[in-house]
């Protein structure tokens, strides 16, 4: 077996083991509860042995193998994000990656009822009720009625909001000068 095996194509290999899988998988698919617990036992018997059996040179080489094989697969992981913050593509979902997805925030603080995420500490969001920041002013008019949402017109505004953002995000660009005359240039 091993002779032929070390005179396989890389395909060919390829083959056997995606082959090896498959049968794998449906013979575990078919298995009781109670006999996967029996073949996880042997499984733990068997590796419990050959740890045992190990050298002190042959412990450290399998950990070095163990710590080398995490780290590519740690790295090849994040590789489909290399450069991605400087080719940004907006028709890409980005948050659908798992490796992306950090959560809901479902906690809120006791303090200021900031959304958090579970797990993150206390305080940081207002210093455990020691920053207070004033209440937020209404909107003018006509941005008050256009965030309500009870007319149509405001429906659709709010429906549409980040094109309208998008629209007249260059207008928030203002100037301290204005010209009271128009200036023809010539090149």
């Amino acid at each position: 077996m091993a002779a032929s095996r070390g005179a396989e194509t890389p395909e060919q290999t390829s083959t056997r083991l995606r082959d090896q899988r498959r049968r794998q998988a449906t013979s575990r698919a078919a298995e009781t509860p109670e006999q996967t617990s029996t073949r996880l036992g042997d499984q733990c018997t068997r590796q419990a042995a050959s740890r045992a059996a190990e050298t002190a040179e042959q412990r450290q080489a399998r950990r070095e193998e163990d710590r080398t094989r995490r780290s590519t697969s740690r790295a090849a992981r994040w590789t489909f994000m290399e450069r991605e913050a400087f080719q940004y593509d907006p028709t890409k979902s980005y948050d659908s990656r798992p490796q992306l997805y950090i959560g809901r925030m479902t906690e809120i603080c006791s303090y200021c009822d900031a959304l958090k995420w579970p797990g993150e500490a206390p305080g940081m969001c207002c210093s455990n009720g020691k920053v207070k920041l004033p209440p937020l002013r209404l909107p003018p008019e006509p941005l008050e009625s256009l965030m309500s949402g009870t007319t149509a017109t405001s429906k659709h505004f709010l429906e549409n909001i980040r094109k309208y953002n998008s629209c007249f995000q260059m207008t928030s660009f203002g100037a301290a000068w204005r010209s009271t005359r128009y200036v023809l240039l010539q090149w």
